[in-house]
């Protein structure tokens, strides 16, 4: 027989000892149940067995406060994520050196480069190219043109930023869905599920797989390959794009603009339209010019110049 103190160790009853003369071994120390609070923590609010820290507090409002903004996107979300950044390194919450440090890690400078990259693509008039040839495969028929949209955002994703592509192949579409009269809105979700299932297939092609391959990289591991996410990634994207171009297209938005609402038409959309890409130059005229100040209309250079 033994007793048992709540914060003592094990000892056997005298009255139950054995007759030998050999020591018993001392059995663990059991602990009660009840919880011991230290003394730092004594400092905040009980919610049962936990407890709030001003600490925790903060973040909790910093959080509740940043999701407000993102919802109500009265600030842009840049902006947002900076003033949350500053914030919590202006409370103490994190150090200047950790508060930056998320600036040199490579998935943030991969992410950039391809902002870089799909801006390039669209300046120079690739997209333009790629834009036509789309609407050559695509026809006139809906199912047809929702599976061309996405295996070519999805091609275009697994290797470029997947807000990039959809930024350059957004007057594509428009465009498509005006030359067959399909509503724009049952082609632009089909683009939008495609860059981001295109973007599953690679590491480069979405963020999450750089910070996981670099987390291996700095446990210790060896980090994935380009094409490691390929088999997956690629799984998945063909399994959406039957997925939505024979089973949820039926239940995809069909929303024309009003009679009245004025037609928006952005700088690519007009790029997209005119060919501007491919006809356009840019030319620097002297201060002293004449035509410095002119539009093209009151300068007539058709007139002056003999053009017809």
């Amino acid at each position: 027989m033994y007793r048992q103190d709540a914060y003592s160790t094990l000892q056997p009853d005298a009255s139950f000892a054995p007759q030998t003369n050999k020591e018993l071994p001392q059995l663990p120390i059991v602990r009660s149940s009840k919880t011991v609070v230290s003394a730092n923590q004594s400092q905040g609010i009980f919610f049962g067995n936990s407890i709030m820290t001003l600490e925790i507090a903060i973040v909790l409002a910093i959080l509740v406060v940043s999701l407000v903004l993102f919802i109500s996107e009265k600030i842009r979300m840049d902006i947002v994520a900076l003033l949350v950044l500053v914030t919590l390194a202006f409370t103490g919450l994190v150090t200047p050196t950790e508060a930056l440090a998320g600036f040199s890690n490579p998935a943030v400078i991969t992410v950039w480069a391809m902002f870089i990259l799909s801006a390039g693509l669209t300046e120079t008039g690739v997209a333009a190219i790629i834009g036509r040839q789309v609407l050559k495969l695509a026809g006139t028929q809906e199912t047809r043109m929702i599976i061309v949209i996405m295996l070519t955002s999805g091609v275009l994703s697994a290797f470029m930023n997947n807000i990039g592509v959809a930024a350059f192949m957004l007057p594509v579409v428009i465009s498509i869905a005006r030359k067959t009269g399909v509503a724009p809105s049952r082609l632009l979700m089909p683009l939008a599920f495609g860059s981001l299932l295109g973007g599953l297939t690679t590491l480069i092609g979405t963020p999450p797989n750089l910070l996981i391959s670099n987390g291996l990289k700095e446990a210790g591991y060896e980090p994935f390959g380009l094409f490691d996410f390929s088999p997956i990634g690629g799984a998945v994207m063909i399994a959406g794009v039957l997925f939505l171009a024979f089973g949820a297209r039926f239940l995809l938005p069909e929303r024309d603009p009003g009679a009245n609402e004025s037609e928006t038409i952005d700088r690519q959309s007009l790029q997209s339209q005119y060919q501007l890409m491919e006809r356009s130059f840019y030319l620097r005229l002297n201060e002293h010019s004449p035509l410095s100040g002119r539009t093209l209309a009151d300068a007539n250079l058709s007139q002056a110049l003999g053009f017809q």
